[in-house]
């Protein structure tokens, strides 16, 4: 017992230490900041911090935007210290487990419970003080405007793409709506015809009459995808395939993403090369951004749809901080498309978001918007958590179920959770469901970065039939003892990573050796491809020439 709880606390100071030495990195990148204490970290640290620890770090670009090794770093520290978060909870959790057995346990416990609560709070004040430090280190506002830019750019590349001069001259590429699954994975399919557009500079056209949720089609509920080209007729017309996307040809159609050859380089995970450089300055997970950019230009609703979700909003009291609960049951656990994950562990995160957050808002606790197909979940919500104030509309819970799924009623109940959902300050579900994938996705668009505001209790974010998710190692790891499962890394190295344990540790796959195992969570972070795609001059430029900390690109129209 001893050993166990020596072993545990040796953890929890190391831990502890990562994180002092993370902070002092951080400082010492300041400029004319240095302290004696970085002489001894190891040389791989010495390596992250561009080998330079006898002096400052270069945190500017010439053209006044912060590097890469600056935004990593701070970037690393927000990570380890939310690893090590869970860390300690999951460890002194199971040493509390493994002392139930002993005759001396009360004094113990007392003690562990100490450990708990009060490492707990120092996490939070370490969080909060972080996100202070980020605040005012002189690009909170850059980062802010650089984000609107980006995405307002993006956004006026699309309108410019979609509405063509002359739509009997355009050359176009269509999308049928009839796939046959549920609304998230509708939307995904729209995403990756509305990406290939994109990469093939074609008008997107929609065929979505006799859709399974309104036989109207898309415009029952959103705004059409275009003003100007609806119409799929043309002088000549092919299927997907080979090259003739490139050529002559005014219309193609596009089949599902499941069959389609070959694949599109645009398919997700790929990100806009001519964006790429300053979306890694402002986002965890660029892949991320540039699909919510993509879902946010889908997700236009019609005014009567978006008078519909005002009115929900009103009476549900939908304002200040509110944290999101998605909750899948019925099919997606029938049949045994994803695990069932019971009501207390998606609380035990939203408990962990109140503790953490409440220094930084003292008179504030998060309320819940709580989507569920199960309306036996809403009640057992409010009748275990009498401290939390759930928003969530019954008859939306009511309309989601299998049989009623597939109507008007029950569009307008989906369509409603995800908007609320992705407007919430966190995010906890499962990344197994399309829908909750959505919300976070058009999360991005609401706020700067917002790639770390969720806890999914099964996967990892993915784009489903896209590129893998992959991590870069910026840390080396050496694992304690050989046969204890983990992963040897060094910094570069990618790897594969579907599965986050919660415990400070995830599951992945080294792309270099093939071997499988586990790795510290904090020291890696979310890979982006590069993918050279047209840059639409025509529409709109972003001039990073005068990007600066005090005033970020402009954003201008060409005459």
């Amino acid at each position: 017992m001893q050993r166990v709880l020596l072993r545990t606390l040796g953890s929890i100071l190391l831990g502890f230490g990562c994180v002092w030495l993370l902070l002092m990195g951080y400082l010492a990148m300041t400029p004319q900041r240095r302290d004696p204490y970085l002489e001894i970290l190891p040389r791989v640290e010495e390596d992250f911090f561009e080998g330079n620890v006898n002096g400052a770090v270069n945190i500017l670009h010439s053209d006044g935007s912060p590097s890469v090794q600056y935004t990593q770093m701070v970037r690393v520290m927000s990570s380890s210290v939310d690893t090590l978060h869970e860390y300690l909870t999951a460890k002194l959790n199971l040493i509390n487990r493994l002392i139930e057995k002993d005759e001396d346990k009360t004094s113990i416990q007392g003690h562990l419970y100490d450990v708990l609560r009060e490492g707990r709070e120092q996490l939070s004040h370490m969080v909060t003080g972080m996100k202070k430090l980020q605040e005012s280190d002189g690009f909170h506002t850059w980062r802010q405007k650089t984000s609107r830019d980006l995405g307002a750019l993006v956004q006026r590349r699309l309108q410019f793409l979609q509405n063509p001069e002359d739509c009997a001259k355009a050359k176009k590429i269509v999308c049928t709506l009839d796939k046959e699954c549920g609304f998230g994975c509708q939307m995904h399919h729209l995403v990756y015809c509305l990406a290939t557009a994109y990469e093939t500079e074609r008008t997107l056209i929609l065929n979505s009459k006799g859709w399974r949720y309104a036989s109207d089609g898309w415009e029952t509920v959103f705004r059409p995808l275009s003003n100007t080209c609806t119409d799929d007729s043309g002088s000549s017309r092919a299927k997907w395939g080979g090259t003739n996307h490139r050529n002559d040809t005014q219309v193609i159609d596009l089949p599902i993403l499941d069959i389609v050859k070959p694949l599109p380089r645009s398919l997700p995970l790929a990100v806009p090369e001519d964006i790429l450089r300053d979306l890694r300055l402002v986002h965890g997970n660029p892949a991320v951004w540039w699909v919510g950019q993509l879902a946010r230009y889908l997700f236009r609703l019609q005014p009567k749809t978006r008078n519909y979700i005002s009115g929900a909003a009103r009476k549900l009291n939908f304002h200040g901080i509110v944290v999101g609960v998605h909750i899948r049951r019925t099919d997606k656990i029938t049949t045994k498309e994803a695990t069932r994950h019971e009501l207390d562990e998606y609380m035990s995160f939203v408990e962990d978001y109140q503790q953490m957050t409440q220094f930084s808002r003292p008179a504030h606790l998060p309320r819940v918007y709580l989507a569920t197909d199960d309306p036996d979940v809403v009640a057992e919500a409010r009748r275990k958590y009498p401290q939390y104030r759930f928003l969530n509309d019954l008859s939306t819970s009511k309309s989601a179920s299998e049989e009623t799924r597939y109507s008007e009623a029950s569009l307008l109940g989906i369509i409603m959770d995800t908007y609320f959902l992705s407007r919430t300050n966190f995010l906890v579900c499962t990344f197994s469901s399309q829908v909750c994938r959505l919300a976070y996705e058009l999360m991005q668009t609401h706020h700067t970065d917002a790639s770390a505001q969720y806890r999914s209790l099964d996967d990892t974010w993915y784009f489903g039939g896209g590129s893998h998710q992959l991590r870069e190692i910026l840390l080396a790891h050496i694992p304690l003892k050989d046969g204890n499962g983990e992963l040897k890394l060094e910094p570069g190295d990618l790897v594969y990573s579907a599965i986050d344990n919660h415990n400070g540790y995830s599951n992945a796959k080294s792309l270099k050796t093939g071997e499988i195992g586990l790795f510290p969570s904090y020291k890696g972070i979310w890979a982006s491809k590069s993918v050279k795609l047209p840059t639409y001059p025509n529409a709109t430029f972003v001039d990073h020439a005068k990007f600066s900390t005090s005033n970020a690109s402009n954003v201008k129209s060409e005459k």
